[in-house]
């Protein structure tokens, strides 16, 4: 039994009301289409839940496995003019009509991921996630090319890297110094960041090289 997954989530976000709204969330429960048109007839235990969470770093959605449910509660506290508190509780629990079937052990396995992953989306979605990128060597630099990342770090040409969706990186924060530079990528997903900078860092690794020169990761 999952002990993570049996704690309820309670996230708070503070939020000047003058200029951002509330995280907004949206559960949606369907039948996937092939059930709903095949006319199954265990369709109640096929039913799926969609959770939509957004807020002023963007959307993040993810699908609910039909043996899980989630629960949502919310309350704003108004403490001044320029500061609200919003309290989002949510509890995810065993779908009771799986409570006494095989599908139990999968439910106990996948309760403590979705916690994780919720509690996740919540902090992306309002304020985001960060790390940083460190090159190291002489005349190593790095700059925004278009949606490109160009590395100049001592190949016979500059490395140039496609900027995915929902990964930022502003030129204003990139610092170019004569021993390299450090390079700050934000993402309102965490994963995806992770996958983003530690991609760059196998360009050539830190520990690798001559020196110690090269690409190292700095996460916050």
């Amino acid at each position: 039994m999952s002990k993570l997954g049996k704690k309820q989530i309670r996230f708070v976000y503070e939020y000047n009301p003058l200029l951002n709204e509330p995280i907004k969330y949206n559960q949606t429960i369907y039948l996937p289409t092939k059930d709903s048109q095949t006319g199954n007839n265990s369709q109640l235990n096929n039913l799926v839940q969609s959770l939509v969470f957004e807020g002023p770093k963007g959307q993040q959605s993810i699908i609910i496995p039909n043996i899980l449910e989630t629960k949502i509660t919310e309350k704003i506290i108004k403490e001044s003019k320029e500061l609200n508190k919003q309290i989002l509780i949510i509890e995810v629990n065993i779908n009771s009509n799986f409570e006494n079937s095989t599908k139990m052990i999968q439910a106990q396995k996948s309760w403590g991921t979705l916690w994780t992953l919720i509690n996740q989306m919540l902090t992306g979605v309002s304020i985001g996630f960060k790390s940083y990128i460190k090159l190291t060597g002489i005349g190593y630099k790095a700059q925004i090319e278009s949606q490109n990342l160009l590395l100049n770090i001592g190949f016979s040409h500059p490395v140039s890297i496609d900027i995915p969706k929902n990964i930022h990186i502003d030129p204003k924060n990139i610092q170019n110094t004569s021993q390299g530079a450090l390079i700050e990528v934000t993402s309102n997903s965490l994963s995806l960041l992770n996958n983003f900078v530690f991609l760059i860092q196998k360009i050539k690794p830190a520990k690798k090289s001559f020196k110690g020169s090269g690409i190292s990761v700095i996460k916050v």
